[in-house]
């Protein structure tokens, strides 16, 4: 019987590779894609691994493999894509963009294993080096999942969590930062001279959270996020995402567009309708928490800023709370404005608000002021720096040039810092480090 199993598995490997060759080749490309796609379908999960293992076995590299995983990966994708849970998201919409870097990620974590295989079959030292050399660039190429990851956290989460669903973006979250520690920990013993054994059982650890995390998104977050979230609120989506980047993937020029005005996870003041509640996933329904977030940040006397709403006694706070001094000179060079910390290293005086630029510095050194504020106004310097001992104190002093959303100088904002306790730092302290 194993032998009977055996035979089918090598007949089956020959084919693929007989098919492989032809694409790798560019010979009738579509033709044998086709009769791949048909192969693939027929096999059972579990013969794919022994297929793969088969082929490494006779010479056949990762790159031509990987042509047969890509195909897997879109039969796998088209049966996600398939349930009625995701019908009708739209090509390059917000949502089919994660989709696709999932497309994208799934075909990663594949590749992975495949490399832990080749790993099982390397003869020589040499070709140890070579393969160890290769994981450590693949892996290297892998980072950039974090994206995908901090736009779910910075952009989806908001959103489900506003309408009380809180429990699924922790646990999703959590799960995120143990696939990133998963890739690191791949990428430091792939730097060291590794422990093969503890190399395979590390990448094979990588490949499998990736997946399962994509099971999870793809059944929980993405029909959950689709039931509920209205088309404005994709807009406001959209409009982020860019910010943040995305996992090899690029996006048309002529992508999903929409006229609608983007809103924001505050501006949610709608509950889950019942409709909306029997298109949720069991786990979410299970998890929801008392009702809306009715929580707004435009509070009485409060005014928009460019990210946000600060009312002035907030906004005074926390300047004053700023472990530095600012001061502002306006465009005509007088000086507008400064922090009035309890501690200043630069005294000063409210008399000398109104004040020309140049008299609020010694004769020595005006000329330098001078020059310094007239590089910034013909965009010639975007920032001039120093550093002096004061009273056993180290201070920084930046002078940074402002400029309006036209990019039209504005004034200058001088930035003094006391950095005596920085300048001996080393190593890491993390919040995870933080004790009471």
């Amino acid at each position: 019987m194993e032998e009977d199993k055996k035979q089918v598995i090598e007949e089956n490997a020959k084919k693929i590779k007989e098919k492989i060759k032809q694409m790798h080749d560019n010979q009738d490309v579509e033709e044998a894609k086709k009769q791949l796609r048909e192969l693939l379908v027929s096999l059972k999960p579990w013969d794919i691994p022994l297929i793969e293992q088969s082929l490494i076995k006779e010479g056949t590299t990762i790159s031509q493999i990987a042509l047969m995983c890509n195909l897997h990966v879109e039969l796998f994708r088209e049966h996600v894509l398939g349930g009625e849970s995701l019908k009708g998201v739209p090509a390059w919409h917000p949502l089919d963009v994660l989709i696709k870097e999932n497309h994208q990620l799934l075909k990663d974590s594949e590749k992975l294993t495949l490399y832990v295989k080749y790993l099982d079959n390397i003869s020589t030292e040499e070709e140890k080096n070579r393969k160890i050399e290769e994981i450590k660039d693949f892996l290297a190429t892998m980072f950039d999942l974090k994206k995908h990851y901090f736009k779910q956290q910075m952009l989806l989460f908001p959103y489900i969590e506003r309408r009380g669903i809180t429990g699924v973006p922790r646990v999703l979250w959590a799960k995120e930062e143990e696939i990133l520690d998963k890739l690191k920990d791949s990428m430091r013993e792939v730097k060291l001279d590794p422990d093969i054994a503890k190399l395979k059982k590390n990448l094979m650890g990588l490949s499998t959270a990736i997946s399962d995390q994509i099971f999870r998104e793809t059944n929980i977050l993405y029909p959950t996020c689709w039931a509920l979230l209205s088309e404005g609120e994709w807009v406001a989506i959209q409009n982020q995402s860019g910010l943040i980047g995305y996992y090899k993937i690029d996006l048309p020029s002529n992508g999903w567009k929409s006229e609608m005005k983007a809103i924001n996870p505050y501006e949610v003041e709608e509950a889950i309708k019942e409709e909306q509640l029997s298109k949720l996933p069991m786990e979410v329904r299970n998890s929801m928490s008392l009702g809306m977030d009715n929580y707004t940040p435009v509070k009485e006397g409060a005014f928009k800023l460019d990210m946000g709403y600060l009312s002035i006694e907030e906004l005074e706070s926390i300047i004053k709370t700023l472990p530095f001094e600012l001061t502002f000179i306006d465009g005509d060079d007088r000086l507008r404005y400064f922090t009035n910390n309890s501690n200043m290293i630069f005294l000063r005086t409210e008399s000398t608000i109104g004040r020309k630029v140049e008299f609020c510095h010694p004769p020595s050194s005006v000329h330098i002021v001078k020059k310094i504020v007239q590089e910034f106004k013909e965009g010639k310097r975007d920032v001039a720096e120093f550093w002096i001992n004061i009273n056993g104190k180290k201070v920084y002093i930046r002078y940074f040039p402002v400029k309006n959303k036209k990019g039209e100088y504005m004034g200058t904002l001088e930035v003094l810092q006391d950095i005596t306790s920085m300048v001996n730092i080393h190593g890491e302290k993390r919040l995870m480090d933080f004790e009471n």
